[in-house]
């Protein structure tokens, strides 16, 4: 059923006061390459491209509005509408956000034709969504303490990334380990605490306290526990955006075809079975984390 174009939310009108972003958290966003956007452009600095997302900000709130036109086959664009059009279509080039320049390349090309109207409603129904996501995201990461940003505001963009890049690589992973026994978090906290900064917690009701304070980049649950079932933690998971594709490994003293099919289905990568032996849990948590997003 197509939806009405006014159901869908508007976008918050952003403050102009805050003008500095956390790029080391923009990097992960997988519509925006950023390193990209450096290697095209060495000229670039930290605070130019922070200066582009800005106008992203600002004109995001308007372009919506212009996708909702489109949803509803309202085709009668002001000429203000046309100029917003083209300035974000060049913010996306310059931001490097390929995938929805494209997308605006195709409602442009496509309402100039009247028989492609139904066509380029249809395509606006299917981008809105993930515009306004986008969005939102970029408008998270904006800094409320600026006193750090300003200081690489003239640095170049590019040294800038490798700088953030080499910080993470050389960053130890974070591990949440959720079993309700001490001896199992006390034997995997021994085994790993050399290579990864571990986490353990024993009362999986306080899952979404702990999440609150650390972004673990790997889940090891415990498949039984008296309060909650372990797979019952995987929609708390993944409930954050920035946990959609954390790698989970289930914990589990019976490695049956159902354990695994239903572990598996809830979206976790793995399973370890109970006694842990020390050599397989150090490859398969070096297996999912090395490979995860960072």
């Amino acid at each position: 059923m197509t939806r009405r174009a006014d159901n869908f939310i508007n976008l918050p009108i952003p403050s102009k006061e805050e003008t500095h972003f956390d790029l080391s958290v923009l990097l992960k966003q997988g519509n925006l390459d950023i390193r990209e956007a450096a290697a095209i452009n060495p000229a670039l600095t930290v605070g130019g491209y922070r200066e582009l997302l800005q106008q992203f900000i600002d004109l995001a709130p308007n372009i919506s509005n212009i996708i909702k036109k489109f949803a509803r086959q309202d085709f009668n664009l002001e000429k203000k509408d046309y100029k917003n059009l083209e300035q974000m279509l060049h913010l996306f080039e310059c931001i490097k956000c390929d995938k929805f320049a494209v997308d605006f390349h195709f409602l442009k090309n496509a309402c100039r034709k009247k028989e492609n109207w139904e066509l380029a409603a249809n395509h606006a129904e299917q981008i809105i969504d993930g515009f306004n996501s986008f969005y939102k995201k970029i408008n998270k990461a904006k800094k409320l303490d600026t006193t750090n940003a300003k200081q690489n505001e003239n640095l170049s963009l590019k040294e800038y990334v490798d700088r953030l890049e080499k910080d993470d690589i050389n960053r130890k992973r974070i591990i949440l380990v959720v079993d309700d026994s001490p001896d199992i978090l006390k034997a995997i906290y021994s085994v790993t605490k050399d290579e990864y900064k571990v986490f353990l917690l024993s009362n999986p009701t306080h899952l979404e306290n702990a999440l609150k304070q650390v972004k673990p980049d790997l889940f090891l649950l415990d498949y039984r526990m008296p309060e909650i079932n372990g797979f019952d933690l995987i929609p708390i998971i993944r409930g954050y955006s920035e946990h959609k594709d954390t790698p989970v490994i289930y914990l589990t003293s019976a490695g049956t075809i159902d354990h695994k099919s239903a572990a598996v289905m809830l979206g976790a990568c793995d399973y370890l079975v109970k006694p842990l032996k020390a050599d397989v849990l150090r490859a398969t948590i070096a297996l999912h984390i090395n490979t995860s997003p960072l």
